[in-house]
């Protein structure tokens, strides 16, 4: 049955949520896969996830735009043994010295339907943002996150286009994700129009 979800405009604010972060991936040996299932962000399919993962937000930040306070520093000044580090993955695994300690900033951004204030990460389903990464300098990258994941409509390897005023904007051809096809779709006047599944 086609269902449908209503895309919205994320606009960056000077906010940064500062978060410790403690993960560690999977290997043959060690640490044991995860197995933990959840979606990776609101309105998202439920994933399983083969790494260990935990992230506890520790404070704000106020920066400009081009301070480059989004992103990680795993060389952190804050001692492993600060009580702040998270400790266990929602699996039960306990985290161990040799897995990665990383200080993560993640910048909030206004959405244009609520004004509500969330994280690219934490923003669900029919978000609309700016990725960066311009060749140019100015053209938009917009990526729209749908349930089966992330799609960059300003693929240059791809023949999207889009037109209007974000967030309602109408993308031709419709998106397709997955290897067999798990998901299809179409974005019209600002609508995800989902037909598969």
């Amino acid at each position: 049955m086609p269902s449908r979800v209503r895309c919205f405009l994320l606009t960056p604010t000077d906010e940064v949520v500062v978060v410790l972060r403690r993960f560690g991936r999977f290997c043959a040996e060690v640490p044991p896969r995860c197995g933990r299932q959840a979606p990776r962000y609101p309105g998202a399919e439920v994933a399983t996830f083969d790494y260990h993962d935990a992230v506890v937000e520790i404070g704000r930040e106020v920066g400009s735009l081009d301070a480059g306070c989004d992103g990680e520093r795993d060389i952190s000044d804050i001692a492993h043994d600060d009580p702040r580090w998270p400790t266990i993955c929602a699996c039960g695994y306990a985290f161990v010295e040799d897995d990665h300690w990383q200080e993560w900033r993640d910048r909030r951004y206004r959405r244009s339907d609520t004004g509500d204030l969330v994280t690219i990460s934490n923003a669900p389903a029919g978000a609309l943002y700016d990725s960066g990464g311009h060749s140019d300098g100015q053209s938009l990258r917009i990526m729209c996150k749908t349930p089966a994941g992330e799609w960059l409509i300003g693929n240059p390897q791809r023949a999207w286009t889009w037109t209007g005023s974000l967030p309602d904007i109408t993308v031709t051809p419709s998106i397709a994700i997955g290897d067999p096809r798990r998901f299809h779709a179409v974005l019209t006047n600002g609508w995800l129009e989902i037909d598969q599944p």
